[in-house]
């Protein structure tokens, strides 16, 4: 099972003291299909979401001393699709009045460049002895939760860029689904997927 947690911009709206929070449970399944079944939950508070991720993953065993973290050229890729792109658009659209197009095209590079920072510092990864715990997203936030033991593959996806840079996406294969780990360095990914073949090959315990 993968445990995931997403929070909107609207549901933060919605809620401005007790945050709300959105809860998937992804199972496995025998059945092929083309997407992962799951149980979504909507609108839990922070203390719902930490009770039910709390009873489910209670047993991920003691942090594991770990560092990885997502490379800084996701937020030079994110610039430049996001914040430098359109800005450039807002200019050309509003050449006929290029000091309005100057102000629109400034402001708009001025208030993506900063969300895309927040963005980028929010990837957080946490290892344990028998699993591991992620998030992400600045006012959009998601997370997942999964056990070793549930792991079944994991393959690292390159982009022409990504090969040229030495980086690469991990994904990491579940019987519930996948989990996708963007823009880690090709030593780092290496060395995460031998310390989790290890614990996978570790564990005796069943994976449902």
């Amino acid at each position: 099972m993968v445990f995931s947690i997403s929070q909107s911009l609207l549901e933060i709206l919605q809620k401005f003291c007790e945050k709300s929070l959105k809860i998937k449970l992804f199972q496995a399944s025998s059945v092929e299909q083309s997407t992962a079944r799951a149980i979504t939950i909507p609108g839990c508070t922070q203390e719902v979401q930490q009770k039910i991720s709390g009873e489910i993953y209670k047993d991920l065993g003691f942090p594991i001393e770990y560092k990885l973290e997502v490379d800084k050229r996701l937020f030079l890729r994110r610039f430049i699709l996001f914040s430098l792109g359109p800005s450039l658009l807002l200019i050309f659209l509003n050449r006929s009045s290029l000091t309005h197009g100057l102000i629109l095209g400034g402001l708009w590079l001025v208030i993506s460049t900063l969300w895309n920072q927040k963005y980028h510092r929010s990837f957080s990864f946490s290892l344990f002895e028998k699993g591991m715990k992620s998030q992400r997203g600045f006012l959009n936030k998601n997370g997942f939760c999964l056990y070793w033991k549930n792991v079944q593959s994991i393959v690292f996806a390159q982009s022409p860029y990504q090969k040229r840079k030495e980086l690469c996406d991990i994904i990491i294969h579940t019987a519930a689904g996948n989990v996708r780990i963007p823009y880690i360095k090709m030593v780092q990914a290496g060395a995460f997927r031998d310390l989790m073949a290890r614990k996978v090959s570790q564990s005796r315990e069943a994976w449902m």
